[in-house]
């Protein structure tokens, strides 16, 4: 298949041909982005260059030939290339196309589409598909490895990216990459909602599957580091090794996490690091080191210079620069480390650095961190409006949210704070809600963070000027970092 354009005036994508490019919303994009490579746009005028294909299943190679600066994106924004300069650039890479589990419904469905996206405003010059026989690497892992979708316009700085889209950038033309990961997930529910039988149906001879969870097992009381957790991770290498594909487990990417009472950084995911490093000695198992590499690197920069590769206000999720960064250490490391030899050839050679540092994306500067949703006095708040509330402050956000849903509950929902009894949403929600869904949220921040008492009667209601005040200090608890330490909340409830 071989797409020749002239000038700007490309070929509209028609279903009945199966190929073209994207002039208009389609009304599943909110839904099934990974349909329409990772883009969620709000209008016609911001939809990138947007290139549409039909295919089976399978694997393809692809050849693209352009002119003008851009990045290239393709399936659920997975970063391929960056072209830099007004002259002509070229690329081939190997992609697939197969089945898989909708963030939307949790559903399986089948996936028969190639997703070319394009920054900047070049000119295609030329799109070829061809398919291909080659070995695939895998990527099994929660929402730091997974295809993150993209914010439009598009802005590298404030996208949620996972290490697994920008890992592409390091791989040979000769191997296709398929990613797996979502957010969420953990060791129990990759296998309960489906993922791993879309790989594992596929999964053959010559194939390499890397594993990283940890993020979420750490918030399952039934998922500790030497019980079910490290049980779940080497029965997935036995599964593997019995197609003759070859496992890589990878320790967890560490967190931007430090004890600011002392200046040492706080590991919350040391004992996780742990039982991967053990899982893959017991087993005999390649280890990709991750969390030591990342961990490092992070203790050097210190909490302030290596912000600017996580999103704003986040500590645990990347944006595009830190899921490039991340993605770079692990090249280095499949190419540098003897033990990893037999994984280094899967990547480009040490020379083919694609040098796309912090610096080489034009265009941004680092946010500063926005302050907490405006206090409303002494109102009290409803339960739609504590949902709200935590979403922005904490800076969550809803995949694909639907339609009849407020956003913020899909938010709540997806990310694991959505309190059972927040049903009503014009109903005033109690401290015991209040607490409870804060406590939730934060701990999607640090998994080990304990509720601390606050002596309101827990079933009085919450006004915005003493519930902002308990979520500012918690969050501070949460992250490591409290302006005081008292053992014990004081909030000037009435009553209480």
């Amino acid at each position: 298949m071989r797409y020749t354009c002239k000038g700007t005036s490309y070929p509209v994508y028609d279903p009945d041909k199966g190929a073209g490019f994207l002039q208009s919303i389609p009304e599943d994009m909110a839904n099934y982005p990974e349909r329409y490579g990772g883009v969620i746009a709000q209008s016609t005028e911001s939809l990138p260059l947007l290139f549409l294909a039909d295919m089976e299943p399978g694997t393809y190679r692809i050849s693209v030939h352009l002119r003008g600066s851009s990045r290239l994106f393709a399936q659920r924004r997975r970063l391929y290339a960056a072209f830099q300069g007004e002259g002509e650039h070229a690329i081939t890479f190997v992609t697939m196309v197969a089945d898989v589990i909708s963030d939307y419904d949790k559903k399986r469905y089948h996936n028969n589409r190639i997703a070319l996206v394009f920054t900047g405003n070049p000119e295609i010059l030329s799109i070829e598909i061809t398919a291909c026989a080659v070995p695939v690497v895998w990527l099994a892992g929660d929402s730091t490895v997974a295809d993150q979708n993209g914010i439009l316009p598009y802005d590298p700085g404030l996208s949620y990216c996972g290490w697994g889209q920008m890992l592409s950038m390091f791989f040979s033309e000769d191997r296709a990459l398929f990613n797996l990961a979502r957010s969420g997930l953990t060791t129990d529910t990759f296998r309960s909602q489906g993922h791993y039988d879309v790989m594992y149906e596929r999964l053959k001879a010559g194939d390499y599957v890397f594993i990283q969870f940890c993020h979420n097992d750490q918030k399952v009381p039934e998922l500790l580091p030497e019980g079910r957790y490290r049980d779940n991770l080497l029965r997935y290498l036995e599964e593997i090794r019995g197609k003759q594909a070859v496992p890589v487990l990878v320790t967890p990417l560490a967190r931007n996490s430090w004890n600011c009472s002392n200046g040492n950084y706080n590991d919350l995911l040391l004992e996780y690091a742990g039982a991967v490093r053990e899982a893959a000695r017991k087993a005999g198992c390649l280890l990709l080191d991750l969390h030591r590499i990342s961990k490092d690197y992070i203790i050097a920069k210190g909490l302030e210079g290596a912000k600017p590769y996580f999103y704003p206000g986040d500590y645990t999720h990347t944006n595009d620069y830190g899921g490039y960064l991340v993605a770079k250490m692990i090249w280095q490391e499949t190419v540098e480390n003897p033990a990893l030899g037999e994984i280094g050839r899967l990547f480009l050679p040490p020379e083919s650095d694609p040098g796309m540092e912090m610096e080489a994306w034009a265009g941004w500067l680092y946010p500063p961190k926005p302050s907490s949703p405006d206090c409303q006095g002494v109102r009290a708040i409803t339960a739609l409006e504590a949902l709200q509330y935590v979403q922005k402050a904490y800076k969550y956000f809803a995949v694909n949210p639907l339609g009849s849903e407020p956003e913020a509950v899909t938010a709540a929902r997806q990310n694991g704070y959505l309190v059972d009894s927040l049903t009503e949403p014009d109903k005033p929600i109690s401290w015991r809600e209040w607490a409870e869904l804060l406590v939730l949220a934060c701990q999607g921040r640090n998994g080990s963070f304990q509720v601390p008492e606050y002596n309101a009667r827990p079933e009085a209601p919450v006004d915005w000027q003493t519930g902002v005040k308990y979520a500012s200090w918690l969050e501070q608890m949460a992250s490591g970092c409290p302006e005081t330490e008292p053992e014990r909340m004081t909030i000037p409830v009435a009553g209480s």
